[in-house]
């Protein structure tokens, strides 16, 4: 059932192909490459075909560390987590998994998806050298050089179209499929939800349930959508913090004297002595709106620093930057992104082939508007990928049937941060319309990665126990009497 429906959707670009269904996936017991102590695990690897339309004979190695339950009495549906980027690892969270007290009656699946991590082959590419934030940003053709530099390596080693999210989402159905699970939850976060909901899409047997953690449905278009909905998110921000009186006291007219000098800074960017928030390192480097908005962006994902963000902002409007880096850094460690601690902890292969796979040529060039912002500031923000890149990274497009809303009576639970700028609540309410048992609950005054939380936990616990009970939101409303914007004491 599952292969006719994926070969539907993948003959909608190719008709004179069919899927080949004959191989089974199968599961190799091996080794743990990245052990954590006190957990017991088991693990291995899944073999599934690269291609399931019969262009390629070869195989790709699906590495899972399948975390054991340890408290009692132990329910038989376990946990897949399908982990975000597109592109990071997900083997070397088994530690903190083990730490989700709730769902420790559950095995919790961890999957490097294709091209990721541990699994093989890996598109990953030469982890950068330049501090952003002190050299400033690759040029366009220093990009296109990287990225092509990257492409002709990977395309030694595998067919770069075949790592698509349709591909992806028949691998997780294999994985469930070759572990012997006959019911089994998913938990997606960020790209691990349209994986998600395009494993839903196929509707295989067993699947119970289904969370959603920052939702990023396959109707929208990040290359088009992503941009105005950092601003709006923004503007959420500076519209909250102007409705509290003591906010707004703190930094009046914050909105307008932002603007004022982003607009600056796009015309002439200024010069400051800045800390590198990857190795602490201070020299002077040029503040460009594009490194102030790509920034910002970044630090709008931390639930920690979000309370910080209107005192940020209100040291760049008075031109003060070095301040604004240090209040959006907080006490976070210097290199702190958890993906690259581990080699290949990121693979920017990966999450080329899927972005491009999934979104090059649907609605191109069709760039949404972000409300009054001026032209120039909004041009200035740019995601480290964009559409530019696939005339580079060459694969094919997603067929316009993978873009259709998910309909799905599976029970799901969405988690959206009121202040996620990659993935903001609007997409989850998007994406519930297609799922008449699904639930969508908003976490005031966080951002990005809500089960990291222990308000998520509690409600993701909750959910997995009985996906139909209802759901106890005082947390919820916890977070809402108590979030508050930093002000000067």
């Amino acid at each position: 059932m599952i292969h006719a429906v994926l070969s539907g959707l993948m003959m909608a670009a190719s008709p004179a192909l069919a899927v080949d269904a004959s191989a089974a996936p199968r599961f190799v017991e091996g080794a743990c490459k990245l052990p954590a102590e006190g957990v017991e695990m088991r693990c291995g690897q899944v073999i599934v075909p690269e291609r399931r339309d019969g262009r390629s004979t070869r195989t790709i190695a699906l590495e899972v560390q399948i975390v054991l339950a340890d408290r009692s009495p132990r329910q038989a549906d376990p946990i897949l987590f399908l982990g975000g980027g597109p592109g990071i690892i997900l083997t070397d969270k088994a530690a903190a998994v083990s730490r989700a007290a709730g769902l420790r009656d559950r095995d919790i699946v961890l999957l490097d998806q294709r091209g990721v991590g541990l699994s093989r082959p890996a598109l990953t590419c030469p982890e950068p050298t330049r501090d952003e934030r002190l050299d400033g940003f690759e040029s366009e053709s220093e990009r296109r050089d990287s990225v092509r530099a990257c492409s002709e390596a990977n395309a030694k080693i595998a067919d770069l179209s075949a790592f698509s999210t349709a591909e992806n989402a028949a691998d997780v159905i294999d994985v469930a499929r070759a572990l012997g699970y006959d019911r089994w939850n998913i938990l997606g976060v960020s790209y691990g939800t349209r994986l998600g909901l395009s494993v839903m899409r196929l509707k295989p047997e067993g699947l119970r349930a289904v969370v959603l953690d920052s939702p990023y449905p396959p109707e929208v278009n990040g290359f088009d959508d992503k941009p105005a909905m950092f601003f709006e998110q923004l503007d959420l921000v500076l519209a909250d913090c102007a409705a509290e009186a003591v906010c707004s006291a703190a930094y009046p007219d914050l909105r307008s004297r932002l603007i004022e000098r982003l607009s600056g800074l796009t015309e002439t960017p200024a010069r400051a002595v800045l800390t590198s928030n990857r190795t602490g390192a201070s020299r002077e480097a040029t503040v460009s709106a594009r490194l102030v908005l790509d920034n910002l962006r970044r630090a709008m994902y931390s639930h920690g620093a979000l309370p910080r963000i209107p005192a940020a902002l209100d040291a760049l409007a008075k031109g003060e930057y070095a301040a604004f880096f240090d209040r959006l850094d907080g006490t976070r460690d210097a290199g702190g992104d958890e993906q690259k601690r581990v080699p290949g902890g990121f693979a920017a292969g990966m999450q080329l082939s899927i972005q491009c796979n999934d979104e090059q040529e649907w609605a191109k060039g069709h760039r949404r508007p972000a409300g009054d912002w001026p032209r120039p500031v909004f041009a200035a923000f740019k995601y480290a990928y964009d559409r530019p890149d696939c005339a580079t990274w060459k694969v094919a497009s997603a067929p316009a049937a993978l873009h259709a809303r998910v309909h799905s009576d599976i029970p799901t639970l969405i988690l959206a941060g009121a202040y996620d700028p990659v993935t903001p609540p609007v997409l989850g309410e998007i994406a519930l319309k297609g799922l008449p048992n699904g639930r969508l609950v908003n976490f005031p005054g966080l951002g990005h990665g809500l089960t990291e939380t222990m308000c998520g936990q509690t409600i993701l616990t909750g959910f997995i126990v009985d996906p139909q009970a209802p759901l106890d939101q005082s947390c919820v409303e916890d977070l809402r009497r108590n979030f508050r914007f930093t002000v000067p004491q």
